[in-house]
């Protein structure tokens, strides 16, 4: 009988059972042969916008768009909160912790020497974060909720909230799951096959899980499992923050959107707005700002996406138990765009 998860006060967001990493994940099929990852419907490809040339956001890939106030405040400050963004979980802490996750996976642990020297993963974020903005024309985005806020425009800086993003918040224990849970990594490794194909390398997934340990144990400090980025974090080192508004739809009410468009990006507010609120991971546009963020790496493609599967099964994971039960498949995926093509394009910019 696998261990059941219930989940804390909903209005804290704190997804993630302290033990999660331990556990059986309940409920996932054994057999991963039949993984099957349809394709969107129009509707939802109705929600998708084309990327405008210039400055975009990158964010979080919530399935709560950004309010009203907070995309006024933004464009107050010169910023592009009315355009489309990029979505990925944790925003700049989800590529800066996937950029390390997959630059060991390809080189081994010395390779966090390189990157970060002081051991400091807000301040490597910080600094990823500014190369992203350097070498990619997009602004890496950290969020909240209104409802952890004074109003729906900007960060409370006096507030004893704990910020509304729960991969933030969890970072440590999200990095522990993709490390440590085998049923999160085999779901991972046939995803990524069904999305791939049969010439795909699924053990590029237990390369990313490798890799994962090694960037909980030396990058979390020493009580890895519960590290956090917080509020004051985010206030110490200036990074751009937007606000959300809504609530988180229940598990099986929901899924994710995995974008491998290399033109088109998921719209969290469009899809509100049809009733269909999802998840969105803009997987081949968030690869390229990595790779073009730290050039010198030569990051390989394929070890970036077997690294954004395992993460993105392990945040499902997390925000499953939110409803309960920590199972990934809770949160279903739905494709949007060719995986292959998508890394045809990424392996003709390196």
């Amino acid at each position: 009988m696998h261990e059941r998860f219930t989940s804390p006060d909903r209005e804290t967001d704190l997804l993630i059972a302290k033990h999660l990493g331990e556990i059986a994940v309940e409920g996932i099929d054994e057999d991963m042969e039949d993984v099957f990852i349809p394709e969107a419907d129009e509707e939802i490809v109705s929600t998708l916008r084309r990327r405008p040339e210039g400055w975009v956001l990158l964010a979080c890939g919530d399935d709560r768009g950004i309010s009203k106030g907070s995309s006024e405040h933004l464009k107050g400050e010169g910023l592009p909160a009315d355009r489309p963004y990029l979505r990925y979980f944790g925003g700049p802490y989800g590529v800066a912790r996937v950029s390390q996750v997959a630059a060991v996976a390809q080189y081994g642990p010395a390779i966090l020497k390189e990157l970060d020297p002081n051991k400091d993963f807000v301040l490597y974020s910080a600094e990823f974060s500014r190369l992203a903005e350097k070498n990619t024309e997009v602004i890496a985005t950290a969020h909240s909720a209104v409802k952890n806020e004074l109003d729906d425009s900007t960060l409370n800086p006096r507030s004893s909230a704990p910020l509304a993003c729960a991969y933030a918040l969890n970072i440590g224990e999200v990095s522990y799951i993709g490390g440590f849970n085998g049923d999160v990594r085999r779901l991972a490794a046939a995803e990524y096959a069904a999305l791939f194909g049969p010439h795909s390398d699924p053990e590029k997934v237990e390369e990313a899980s490798d890799a994962s340990r090694e960037v909980s144990v030396n990058e979390f400090g020493k009580s890895p499992r519960e590290f956090s980025v917080t509020r004051s974090d985010l206030l110490s080192t200036g990074v751009t923050t937007m606000l959300v508004e809504g609530e988180h739809a229940r598990s099986m009410d929901t899924f994710l959107l995995a974008n491998f468009s290399v033109d088109k990006l998921s719209d969290p507010n469009a899809a509100q707005e049809i009733g269909r609120p999802y998840y969105g991971i803009d997987f081949t546009q968030t690869a390229e700002v990595i790779m073009k963020s730290l050039p010198k790496l030569k990051l390989d493609p394929e070890i970036l996406f077997a690294t954004m599967m395992l993460d993105v099964a392990a945040t499902r994971a997390a925000l499953a138990a939110h409803d309960g039960t920590a199972n990934p498949e809770r949160i279903s995926l739905v494709r949007y765009g060719e995986p292959e093509e998508a890394l045809d394009y990424l392996r003709s910019l390196q």
